[in-house]
């Protein structure tokens, strides 16, 4: 297992993260000379282009040349070979909206790996400022203690992912008392998590591909990661069995700090009188 997991683990950073962020920056650069880089608008009402598609399709094409065996769940194309053991979790382009805005630093890269539905590989690429953030390469978060007013807490679209009125009342009302709430960031506000850029991260309504990769990367630095029952993701198994489209019918909220009793703080606050709150 060990020499399976080291061999994956190089595949990853030396194979599968160079192509993601080579055909992504050639494809900001392209559209940023006015290329015309077919831009279309899925069901979900959400975008996609040419670099999603090609930068996936470019990721399937390696994991399947040296993992035939293998199974894959990307955003933007139907499942390969769902049942089986090991399972890659393809985001191509995490913060497609960003990358059309022009605004670099706001999008990323996830790669993530199943084994048996438990995240055992995960990363995270800021193609732009070629950055990543990979568990065999992170130091450890300093924990410590943080004040709700001290804190820069970052959430990509509040009115987008909180569909419950009250909890988008309570996350609008937290971001009036912190230092700073940060949207638009996407993947790369968790990956600031780790940097001290960033102290809480908070999403909801986010797909597998949104974040399986998030969960090995943050916990390696001894982040904490709950879901807003106050499940601890360390633990979470991903159950594959019912599909919509392109990845599993099922949501998944967030909340990362690493300091714990922040993140249970907001927790506490976000699920008071809630109407998704559950026994």
């Amino acid at each position: 297992m060990e020499h399976i997991e080291n061999e994956i683990y190089h595949f990853t950073l030396n194979t599968l993260i160079p192509a993601a962020c080579k055909s992504l920056r050639e494809f900001y650069a392209a559209y940023e000379n006015g290329a015309d880089i077919g831009i279309q608008t899925k069901e979900d009402e959400s975008p996609a282009s040419a670099a999603d598609r090609q930068t996936e399709t470019i990721l399937r094409e390696l994991i399947i040349a040296r993992y035939p065996e293998h199974g894959i769940i990307g955003e933007e194309f139907p499942p390969f070979n769902p049942d089986a053991q090991y399972i890659w979790i393809l985001d191509p382009l995490d913060g497609t909206r960003e990358f059309l805005a022009r605004q670099p630093g706001c999008f990323g890269n996830l790669i993530a790996l199943l084994m048996d539905g438990r995240p055992v590989m995960g990363t995270i690429a800021d193609p732009i400022n070629n950055a990543i953030w990979i568990p065999q390469k992170l130091s450890l978060a300093k924990p410590g203690t943080i004040e709700i007013e001290d804190a820069t807490i970052s959430c990509t679209a509040p009115q987008g992912m909180f569909k419950d009125k009250q909890q988008l009342a309570t996350l609008l009302a937290i971001g009036n008392e912190c230092k700073e709430l940060r949207t638009k960031l996407n993947c790369i506000g968790f990956a600031y998590l780790i940097d001290g850029k960033i102290d809480l991260a908070i999403e909801a309504d986010l797909a597998l591909h949104d974040i399986a990769a998030l969960i090995p990367v943050l916990t390696s630095a001894g982040i904490i990661a709950i879901d807003l029952d106050g499940n601890d993701y360390a633990e979470k198994i991903f159950d594959l069995g019912e599909m919509t489209g392109n990845t599993i019918n099922q949501k998944f909220d967030i909340i990362a700090s690493p300091d714990k009793d922040l993140a249970f703080r907001i927790l506490e606050r976000m699920t008071q009188n809630s109407s998704l709150k559950r026994a």
